[in-house]
Parts: structure tokens; C-alpha cells; sequence
């Protein structure tokens, strides 16, 4: 739903005015004995999570993934075919300097709902990839639809409850690998690969992903690093084919040769899988932070380096 930060501007042929929003708002000019509509003639009472400063975004599952932002509790002068919704901005501080708003809008009982996926997001935005309870700030904008066009209720400030609020994000789903191909037999040789021009290699199956929420997708990177702790981490081009992730030889071999240069000997070089999901054009990491599904360490036997070192002269 598109946002207006306007007031509630006059509508001559539905009579919608308001004289208490200020100057500069249009007056009707014909009809005009149709009653005014301002923001004081619509009041809400806010939803019984809100009212309890905790939303917990697991219950929302069982209720069809909708969260109650407030209950309409009386409306005034409200034109005809004209509707009612609501937002709810929430934010990391006070100021609301960046903030995200979620839509509300009334159903046939009266209540502001919305999507329990877009407040996730949106609790993800402010607060990072959060696992556990958050508590952010909140504030509830009102809206009025008429004839299409959507105009906030009352000025630009204007607020229908505010407040903080904890918030328990939905869980991330859940993925289980098994590994396959180079990491089950725990040792690469990129030597005999390129022999034999090989150049994508398995390295994991997945084994089961927990049921994914519509508009969710995922997607997957294959890590190397030369210590444990996978510090100064070299990304792998991932491609997963029917829940088969395979990686590129040639970043393999990238990999090797940053990690101990052009060598021979044969070294272990530890691996992790990360897997993220995607919802919204927003990605997160499903174990939170750059945390991984999946660790480990190989055997790598590098390319050979070359014996001889030939220059176009006599001197060989």
C-alpha cells in the first residue's frame, strides 16, 4: 500500500474536510452539508499483543500468519465506500530515524491486521537477523481509502498509539546436509580433476529443508579458509541442482594457492556451508550472523608445480 504523508485532503464531491488539520487543506465547495470527516472521528483501541508490549510471531503461524495491530472501536462521518487501515512503524530508537511500516488494513470485524511475514521482515530490518525476543518502538499512522486514494488521517504527526513492544520473529528454517562427493571422502586432488577436465565438483546433499513460507527461497555458500576459526575466508561459487551443491574446481585451486601459495605438499584446508534464505529482496543467514549449517576439514592436493622453468635461449 502505497504511503501519503499528507493529511486528509478535501474531497469536494464526498464532502471530506477538516478544519482542525491546519491551512492549506482543501475545502469542499459543493455538498457542502455533508458532514466532515477529520482523524478524531475514527477511534482505536490497540490489539491485545500490542496492549501487552509482546507480539510473539510463532503463535501468528496458527492464525494463518496475521498479527492484530488494533480493533476500531467507533467511527464518525466516514464517507461512503470509503475504508479504514492502519500501519505499524517500528524502529530501533525513539527517534524512528530508520524505520519500517507494516500495513494494516480493517477487516469485516474492525481489526488493523497484518502480514506476520512482512513484520518479520521488517523486525529484521531495524534490529538485524534476530533469533530471539526484540524489544523495538512502535507507532500506529492511520489511513483512509476513498475512491482509490490512500490519505493519512490527520497530519504528518499524527499517531494512534506508540510505544515499545518485544517481538518474537519467526524461526528461520531449519537445514540438514549430508556430505557428498570431495567432503565425504574427505580429500580433493585438483591435480587428477583438471587431468580429467573435470570442472564442478559435490560437496554436499540436502538432506531436508523445514517447510518454507511462501515468498521464501534459499540459497547457499560454500566457504574456505586455511584455519579452524575460518578466519580471512575465501567464498566458493555454489550451484545447487536438484538439492545437490556443488562448487568450482578452479575456486578451489583460487583458494589453495592464496592460502599457501604455489606449493606441492599436500594441506588441510577447513571448509563451512552457510545457507540463507531470501524473502522480500532481504537475505539472512539461517543460523544468524555468518554462522554455518556445516563444518569441516579436507585434504587438498594442489596442482603440480612445474619442474623446469624454460626461457627461449642457449642457456637451458
Amino acid at each position: 500500500m502505497k504511503k501519503f504523508n499528507i493529511f486528509v485532503v478535501g474531497v469536494a464531491a464526498l464532502g471530506v474536510a477538516s478544519c482542525e488539520d491546519g491551512p492549506g487543506i482543501a475545502q469542499p465547495t459543493v455538498q457542502p452539508e455533508l458532514p466532515a470527516f477529520t482523524s478524531g472521528d475514527v477511534q482505536i483501541a490497540l490489539s491485545q499483543a500490542l496492549g501487552a508490549s509482546a507480539i510473539n510471531l510463532q503463535n501468528s503461524v496458527a492464525d494463518g500468519l496475521s498479527v492484530d495491530i488494533a480493533e476500531v472501536v467507533s467511527t464518525e462521518n466516514l464517507p461512503e465506500g470509503a475504508t479504514l487501515g492502519f500501519g505499524l512503524e517500528i524502529a530501533d530508537n525513539e527517534t524512528f530515524a530508520n524505520y519500517r511500516e507494516v500495513k494494516g488494513p480493517v477487516d469485516a470485524e474492525g481489526s488493523a491486521v497484518a502480514s506476520a511475514l512482512e513484520l518479520n521482515s521488517a523486525l529484521k530490518a531495524v534490529a538485524g537477523n534476530v533469533l530471539t525476543p526484540v524489544t523495538v518502538y512502535y507507532r500506529i499512522p492511520g489511513y483512509v481509502t476513498i475512491n482509490n486514494g490512500i490519505y493519512r488521517l490527520g497530519s504528518s504527526d499524527k499517531y494512534y498509539g506508540n510505544g515499545s513492544v518485544s517481538i518474537t520473529p519467526l524461526d528461520n528454517p531449519v537445514v540438514s546436509v549430508d556430505l557428498a562427493g570431495v567432503l565425504a571422502a574427505g580429500a580433493i586432488d585438483l591435480q587428477a580433476l583438471t587431468d580429467d577436465k573435470v570442472e564442478t565438483v559435490e560437496v554436499v546433499n540436502v538432506a531436508s529443508v523445514t517447510p518454507l513460507y511462501e515468498g521464501y527461497t534459499m540459497s547457499y555458500k560454500f566457504i574456505l579458509s586455511a584455519t579452524q576459526d575460518m578466519a580471512e575466508p575465501v567464498e566458493c561459487a555454489a550451484t545447487v541442482d536438484n538439492g545437490v551443491v556443488s562448487v568450482s574446481v578452479e575456486d578451489w585451486s583460487n583458494a589453495q594457492k592464496k592460502f599457501y601459495g604455489v606449493s606441492s605438499q599436500v594441506r588441510d584446508v577447513y571448509w563451512g556451508l552457510q545457507a540463507f534464505y531470501t524473502y522480500d529482496g532481504a537475505t539472512y543467514n539461517v543460523k544468524g550472523d555468518d554462522n554455518y549449517v556445516k563444518t569441516g576439514v579436507i585434504s587438498v592436493t594442489p596442482l603440480d608445480v612445474p619442474r623446469h622453468l624454460c626461457t627461449p635461449n642457449d642457456t637451458q
